[in-house]
């Protein structure tokens, strides 16, 4: 599956609302200064916020399952 099909199936239904939510409690400022700075750590520091949410937890096993294969 690629990235465009499986966020296009992510963004349907129960996992839409979900991408919503977690997209409103990223901080987009961080990451992108931590980007333009390369700072690594700081980069990690945002994911690792992010992936902490239980939206985050949810969204981090369906990529997995998807990338195993799991979410056809």
């Amino acid at each position: 599956m690629d990235l465009e099909s499986m966020a296009k199936k992510l963004m349907t239904g129960k996992d839409g609302a979900a991408i919503e939510k977690l997209a409103a409690g990223f901080d987009g400022s961080a990451a992108e200064d931590a980007v333009r700075r390369g700072d690594e750590e700081r980069m990690k520091a945002v994911l690792r916020d992010v992936l902490a949410t239980p939206e985050g937890r949810a969204l981090a096993a369906k990529v997995r399952e998807a990338m195993n294969g799991n979410g056809r």
